[in-house]
C-alpha cells in the first residue's frame, strides 16, 4: 500500500465577479480523480485506490486556492503499487496542466505484500487447537445477537459467504454459530488475497512471520464499523484477545524449545524471499501533519 495526499495550488478570486482570474485547485483535484476512476478499468482487478477530499475550499464563492485529496493505492505485490503509483502521478500532472495549477506530494506512508510463514502458521493453528475456542457466555451472546441486528441482511449472508470461502474444507455455515464464531476453523489449502494493508507485511520480508485471527465480534460486523468497536470492546473482544494471547506465548515457547522447528521457518523463509528488502518511504523521511 501507499497512502499520499495530492495538494493542488491554483489561486483566488471572486467566482461570480471574477472567476477568470481564478485558477481552481479544487478542479484540479475532481479531473484527478476523474483520471484515477478512468485508470481502474487498466490495472489488475485485485488493485483498490480509493480516496477522499480533506480540503476543497472555504466558500462556494471563493475560487479556491488550494485543494487536498488523500488516496490509498493497494495491491497484491509492492512492485504492482508502485506501478500504480506512478500512473497516479501521471494523472495529477495532468489535471495540474488542464487547470493551470500546480501540485505536490505529500507521502504518508507505504508497505509491502504479506509473506506468510508456514510453519509458524502450523504452530499457531496447532495452539489454537490445543487451547481451543473461546467459551462466550450468554451474556457475549445476547450483546452480539443486538449488534448483528444492527446489519443488513445482504451485508451478513456476504460476510458469512467470505468466511467460509477461506474456511478449510469441509467447514458448513452451522459450524460457525449462529452469531459468534465458536470452532477453531481449519485453515484453508489455497492463499487468498486479503484486500487489508498492514506494516507487518514488511516485517514479513525481513524475518519469518505468520498471523492469525480470532473471534471478536459477531458474524457480518464490518471492518472500521461502531459495531465492530463495539464488539472488539466488550467481553467478546476481551475472550477473542485472550485466546489469542495464549496462542502467541505457547507458539513463542514451541519456538524456544524447537531449534528444529525454528530452523526450519527461517529456511522457509530464506527460499521464499528474493531481492534484499527495500523500504518504501523516501529518504528522509518524517512522520506528516496529519491535521493541514
Amino acid at each position: 500500500m501507499n497512502s499520499f495526499r495530492v495538494n493542488f495550488h491554483g489561486a483566488a478570486s471572486h467566482a461570480a465577479a471574477d472567476p477568470h482570474m481564478g485558477r481552481s485547485a479544487l478542479d484540479g483535484a475532481m479531473l484527478m480523480d476523474v483520471g484515477v476512476n478512468y485508470l481502474r478499468e487498466h490495472v489488475a482487478q485485485d488493485i483498490r485506490m480509493h480516496s477522499v477530499i480533506t480540503h476543497g475550499g472555504d466558500a462556494p464563492n471563493i475560487v479556491p486556492p488550494h485543494a487536498q485529496i488523500w488516496y490509498y493505492v493497494r495491491a497484491p505485490r509492492r512492485e504492482q503499487v508502485e506501478q500504480t503509483y506512478a500512473r497516479m502521478l501521471n494523472i495529477a500532472r495532468g489535471a495540474a496542466l488542464m487547470t493551470d495549477t500546480t501540485y505536490d506530494i505529500d507521502f504518508l506512508t507505504g508497505c509491502y505484500d504479506m509473506l506468510p510463514n508456514q510453519v509458524i502458521g502450523g504452530l499457531f493453528q496447532k495452539n489454537l487447537e490445543r487451547i481451543g475456542p473461546p467459551k462466550f457466555s450468554d451474556e457475549d451472546k445476547a450483546f452480539a445477537k443486538q449488534i448483528q441486528a444492527t446489519v443488513a441482511s445482504e451485508v451478513l449472508e456476504m460476510s458469512i459467504a467470505e468466511v467460509l470461502r477461506q474456511s478449510g474444507k469441509g467447514v458448513t455455515r452451522e459450524d460457525l454459530g449462529e452469531v459468534l464464531c465458536e470452532i477453531i476453523i481449519p485453515p484453508s489449502e489455497t492463499r487468498y488475497i486479503l484486500h487489508g494493508s498492514t506494516e507487518v507485511g514488511d516485517v514479513s520480508q525481513i524475518t519469518p512471520t505468520a498471523s492469525f485471527n480470532t473471534c471478536c465480534r459477531p458474524l457480518g460486523a464490518p471492518g472500521h464499523s461502531w459495531q465492530l468497536v463495539a464488539s472488539s470492546g466488550s467481553g467478546i473482544g476481551l475472550r477473542g484477545m485472550m485466546l489469542a494471547a495464549k496462542t502467541l506465548a505457547l507458539t513463542a515457547l514451541d519456538l524456544m524449545t524447537q531449534p528444529e522447528t525454528l530452523q526450519a521457518a527461517r529456511a522457509e523463509f530464506e527460499n521464499a524471499t528474493g531481492k534484499p528488502y527495500v523500504s518504501p518511504l523516501p529518504e528522509n523521511a518524517k512522520p506528516p501533519a496529519m491535521n493541514n
